[in-house]
């Protein structure tokens, strides 16, 4: 037999350790990426603790609004962007899941703040207050947690337990309880808890000034970094140049100082002397003046009346003056006819109804 080419038994090596390699690397186990650094998110958790028993029934006006005093301002400025908050109430029993959780922003924080105030308008405050059961729950979530602030709202009726400051903090309900039960105002305590366990505290008696605790060194969220800013090159764009003669697309007119326009030399009209004699002209006639109110008047003086018109008026007047005066001699005629009428029967009379004596009288010669 023929040995085999050195060409082919290169090239059959090279597949054996081809299929080798990938037998093993099917084979091994896969790379699990490295877990995320702790502490790298500034949004914090915020548990409301809002006590409901008979003991605050007479601070409920007082315990909503401090509620919504504290969580429209950020906890006075302590609460930022994207922090979640969590409401839980308790008497005799603990009462958890009926509020949902709510996230808090500079936008939604008057809401979220009229959100929490209505529940609890919604509760009744009944039954005795049982804390040791209801700090059970807190101190196993604040075990599990990373950064937590727990606000307590209570009476200061049962003390707290489970905590580093749980004398401190007996000891202010202890000396402050009978001047808070007088003025009808709760009990807020206020503790930090970080990497499982409380860190820092403050028991505040509104309504004096809030006491906000802060972290110690070391237990402090760390603050994420801003993202890095992108800088280019490329020089902002340049406006061109507005061409002041042409009208905006927003409607906008651009005024410009033109020169003034200059004057054309004007050349005076021949005049032209008139060819025919000149006419005079009519005097015009004297406008009559606006009628006056009419009255009624009697016959003579509407009469005279006319007749006075009619001299001062004019021209047209005149025509009319000859017919009135024939009138008026018409009736002096007329008036005089009639008086010579009315004498002669008189007379008539008298001559008629003398007596037969008076008659022989008369014809009696002397």
């Amino acid at each position: 037999m023929n040995a085999p080419h050195p060409a082919n038994r290169i090239l059959s090596l090279r597949l054996i350790a081809g299929l080798a390699a990938l037998l093993w690397s099917s084979g091994a186990p896969a790379q699990t990426p490295p877990p995320a650094s702790p502490n790298t998110n500034t949004a914090e958790r915020f548990l409301v603790v809002v006590e409901t028993s008979a003991a605050t029934q007479k601070r409920t006006e007082n315990i909503h609004k401090l509620v919504g005093n504290l969580i429209s301002s950020g906890l006075h400025g302590q609460m930022v962007g994207g922090s979640t908050i969590g409401m839980w109430t308790f008497n005799d029993k603990l009462h958890t899941g009926e509020f949902p959780l709510q996230l808090w922003t500079t936008a939604s924080r008057q809401r979220v703040a009229l959100t929490m105030v209505q529940f609890l308008q919604q509760q009744k405050f009944e039954k005795t207050p049982r804390l040791a059961v209801t700090w059970d729950a807190v101190t196993n979530i604040v075990a599990h947690s990373d950064h937590l602030t727990v606000l307590l709202i209570s009476s200061g009726n049962d003390a707290v337990a489970g905590t580093p400051f749980d004398a401190a903090i007996a000891e202010s309900f202890l000396k402050n309880a009978e001047a808070q039960r007088k003025q009808n105002m709760p009990f807020l305590t206020i503790l930090r808890a970080a990497a499982g366990k409380f860190v820092s505290f403050a028991v505040n008696m509104p309504p004096w000034p809030l006491e906000v605790p802060e972290y110690p060194d070391g237990f402090k969220p760390v603050a994420l970094a801003p993202p890095p800013k992108i800088e280019t090159n490329v020089p902002p764009p340049v406006a061109a140049p507005r061409d002041p003669t042409v009208l905006s697309p927003t409607n906008t007119i651009y005024l410009t100082e033109s020169a003034p326009p200059l004057a054309a030399p004007v050349t005076p009209a021949p005049r032209i002397e008139p060819t025919n004699p000149p006419v005079s002209r009519p005097t015009p006639e004297r406008l009559a003046p606006a009628p006056a109110e009419v009255k009624p008047q009697p016959p003579a003086a509407a009469a005279e009346t006319s007749l006075l018109t009619a001299v001062d008026s004019g021209s047209p007047a005149k025509t009319k003056f000859p017919v009135v005066t024939i009138l008026v001699a018409g009736i002096a005629l007329l008036l005089g006819i009639m008086v010579v009428f009315i004498a002669l029967l008189r007379w008539s009379r008298r001559s008629t109804g003398a007596s037969l004596i008076t008659r022989s009288l008369d014809q009696d010669p002397k």
